[in-house]
């Protein structure tokens, strides 16, 4: 029987990743660190997809990158193939399209960032009640969009990028969406700056250890 809700993670080319750490980090470790919080994010999700009282959901990857797609297959998880240069926006787009397609009601959207996603977190998101049509949205800490639910997958046009937290809610509301805001704290903190890294380091020693000295 299919879940009510899938569940994706855009990944973009992991060179392309974390530019705004080009500071600290150079280009082949922005992109193993962007493969790392990647990792860990889908390790997450997939635990929480084979236990016994799993929430409803499917889980699908939305990339172009051959070694992420090959990745997901090995997993079993969907795969979505991201078009165009739409940029994030674009690939929950393509999300939203193929999820609508598929007969899900709802969209459920977590970053490839996260720093420490906690489980009962996303389960929190998962468990909200959006009937037919609603949205459920968790700001970054510098109010850009990272988690969201929504019903039905193309209820909304997305438009992510600076700020987008308000744009998001902004357009719910003009579709007659009254947004649903989940401040929840492991789902509110990605990784885009030098200080999210530090305290990244700080938190996780062992998670990723280059970066510090520089």
């Amino acid at each position: 029987m299919k879940a009510s809700t899938l569940l994706v993670v855009p990944m973009k080319e992991p060179h392309l990743a974390k530019s705004r750490l080009r500071d600290v980090l150079d280009r082949a470790e922005r992109a193993r660190l962007a493969r790392q919080l990647f990792e860990r994010t889908l390790r997450l999700i997939t635990r929480m997809h084979n236990e016994e009282d799993r929430p409803d959901f499917d889980i699908a990857i939305v990339t172009r990158n051959a070694s992420i797609k090959a990745r997901a297959e090995a997993l079993g998880v969907g795969l979505i193939d991201e078009q165009g240069n739409g940029g994030l926006s674009g690939a929950v787009e393509a999300a939203a399209a193929v999820a609508k397609s598929e007969g899900y009601k709802r969209l459920c959207v977590l970053p490839a960032d996260l720093a420490a996603p906690d489980p009962k977190d996303v389960r929190v998101l998962l468990s909200q009640d959006l009937g037919e049509k609603g949205i459920a949205l968790c700001p970054s800490r510098d109010f850009g969009t990272n988690a969201l639910l929504v019903a039905p997958p193309d209820a909304i046009r997305f438009a992510y990028g600076h700020r987008s937290f308000q744009r998001h809610c902004q357009l719910a509301e003009a579709a007659g969406i009254t947004p649903i805001v989940l401040p929840l704290e492991s789902l509110r903190w990605d990784i885009d700056t030098s200080n999210d890294l530090e305290e990244l380091m700080d938190v996780d020693p062992g998670m990723f250890d280059m970066g510090r000295s520089r």
